[in-house]
């Protein structure tokens, strides 16, 4: 497992300074830099010294996908460095509030709305260059007054997979779409990861917890379990206190592998049960509509809300621009028609 990349790191990237940091993980770092020379702002996300050939192919992935999406509402990538002894991308800020979440407990039907319009903006350009973001989640915008979601974090997109668009018919075999296709899954594909189980677990589809097909249609549920957390002002999936004191029970009663039979502290066996439970009424479990029709939310919405959060992909709506569309419906039919995005 490769080292968190550290302040330290940074005497390794000549020409910035850190400013301030975003945010870290076990296998990146996110920060605002100033590069010396102009004294311009940047943002660079990061990859510790002993990082892999394959994490460094994704970073490579991420700045190549993330160019070729060529929307005001993404960002932009100013360096590819993935190749450097310490690998790094450099892109344009955008400033503006990045935790959606906490604003989003306070959100009117047409603000939440008005955002996911925006958010979808976004989606749809990188769908209609065959790409599946497959972390679509409020963390991953950064929102600019008014009400404008810029997309940020490529390191999860991958190309859709272009077999069986053959098969379900979507494109003609041995057609021109077809080899273009082909040719740019063979860009892209052999660079990223393509396990199915790839994403945050609050926002994941049942295809990518149950090792399915991961296409548009799963970008679409998570912006489905995101619209309805800004309706909400909480996520439809999560594990009480009480629910956790029985769901340790029964872990402890799974016969032969069992969380606690690892190595692990306490805590970290709390986030495996919970995520394992959440992963489960993801793929079982109906959400909760009747939750946003007690608060009020108009019918329209919460039908936009059930639909893109249909169980099975085929229910879902086929394209982001459908479903854009239909919030378009609804906030025209509420008086407030969206801003453009």
């Amino acid at each position: 497992m490769p080292n968190s990349p550290t302040a330290s790191d940074l005497e390794a990237i000549p020409g910035y300074r850190e400013v301030f940091p975003i945010q870290a993980s076990r296998m990146s770092r996110v920060f605002y830099a100033e590069e010396k020379q102009t004294g311009e702002l940047v943002v660079i996300k990061q990859l510790p010294e002993d990082a892999d050939e394959i994490a460094k192919a994704s970073l490579l992935a991420e700045a190549q996908i993330q160019n070729l999406i060529d929307h005001p509402q993404v960002t932009k990538i100013r360096e590819d460095n993935s190749d450097h002894f310490t690998p790094h991308i450099v892109m344009e800020p955008v400033l503006g509030r990045r935790n959606i979440p906490n604003f989003a407990n306070f959100c009117m039907p047409e603000t939440a709305s008005r955002l996911l319009y925006s958010m979808l903006a976004s989606v749809v350009e990188v769908h209609e260059n065959d790409f599946v973001f497959r972390d679509l989640k409020p963390d991953n915008y950064i929102i600019q007054a008014p009400l404008r979601a810029v997309l940020t974090d490529f390191g999860a997109a991958t190309p859709r997979p272009y077999s069986e668009r053959v098969k379900s018919g979507e494109i003609e075999e041995n057609s021109k779409e077809h080899i273009k296709a082909w040719e740019h899954y063979q860009r892209f594909g052999m660079m990223v990861t393509k396990s199915a189980s790839i994403g945050t677990i609050d926002y994941m589809s049942p295809e990518q917890l149950g090792n399915g097909r991961v296409d548009i249609s799963s970008d679409i549920y998570s912006l489905g379990i995101s619209y309805y957390q800004m309706l909400a002002g909480r996520l439809p999936y999560e594990v009480t206190e009480e629910e956790m004191k029985d769901l340790i029970v029964m872990e402890y009663a799974e016969p032969g592998h069992s969380i606690f039979d690892e190595n692990i502290s306490q805590e970290e066996a709390k986030k495996r049960i919970s995520a394992k439970e959440i992963a489960r009424r993801h793929k079982e479990e109906p959400i909760d509509l009747d939750l946003l029709l007690e608060r009020g939310i108009p019918s329209d919405i919460v039908s936009i809300v059930e639909r893109a959060t249909k169980k099975d992909s085929k229910d879902r709506y086929k394209s982001a621009a459908e479903m854009k569309q239909d919030v378009e419906i609804a906030l025209t039919r509420a008086g407030n028609l969206p801003m453009a995005a």
